[in-house]
């Protein structure tokens, strides 16, 4: 995620800053590498999230407190995602620093929690059960479009598919490589099929950092920083 963003942000104003200054093939070998390679391996944070998020869900003992955690870091988040990412726009437009065509991928994780609460209620059976998992799902999806945050519909639908399938990790992996065909209109890259492997041999267990809100925290943190570091490029 980063790697992606900083890609996205600071390597490719630094690129068009150079422009001007270096040959044409070194520009475009330059663009290339920055898409291809650094974007392309920031293509493999997100359906980790998810994934990692459809665990979370499982074995939290206070799903209420998660969604809260959740939806406190989507709105801590909102502003420094619309500066990095629209701050230009904004300011032409007169909004600075505020975007409201856009939300963040924390938005995305909360509605996907939401999905997995109908989800849950479907596992349990009954006509009354299942139609609430569906609509539930459909609705969260819904709501992630309306609101254009991070990866909308797909997002949802693939945390509450990785819910759904936990415990068969191929079935898992196959439906979130046919959510993603649906959603890019194109195949899976092998960055893609990276993040497929990391998913498949997931042990299942907790990793050294014990400081959860250490990755709550990064989140708006990394994107303030970014934001700094593009507004000393473009004025000093």
């Amino acid at each position: 995620m980063l790697i992606d963003h900083v890609s996205k942000t600071v390597i490719f104003t630094l690129i068009e800053n150079a422009a001007p200054f270096i040959a044409l093939e070194s520009y475009g070998a330059l663009t290339l590498f920055n898409k291809s390679i650094l974007q392309g391996m920031g293509t493999v944070a997100f359906p980790l999230f998810c994934f990692l998020l459809s665990e979370g869900f499982y074995y939290t003992k206070n799903r209420a407190k998660y969604a809260g955690m959740l939806f406190l870091f989507a709105l801590i988040s909102e502003l420094p995602f619309d500066m990095v990412f629209f701050g230009g726009y904004t300011m032409s437009a007169g909004t600075f620093p505020f975007y409201f065509g856009a939300q963040n991928v924390f938005f995305t994780l909360f509605l996907g929690l939401c999905a997995m609460c109908c989800a849950d209620a479907a596992k349990r059976g009954g006509a009354k059960n299942i139609a609430v998992g569906i609509f539930g799902t459909a609705a969260a999806a819904a709501a992630a479009s309306v609101i254009s945050c991070d990866y909308t519909w797909y997002g949802v639908l693939l945390i509450a598919a990785f819910y759904i399938m936990r415990g068969n990790r191929i079935f898992a992996i196959v439906l979130f490589l046919a959510l993603f065909v649906l959603y890019r209109q194109t195949f899976p890259s092998v960055w893609t099929l990276i993040a497929c492997a990391v998913i498949f041999f997931y042990n299942g267990k907790r990793g050294n950092i014990k400081n959860k809100y250490f990755f709550y925290i990064f989140y708006p943190l990394h994107l303030s920083l970014i934001f700094i570091a593009m507004f000393l490029i473009r004025y000093f």
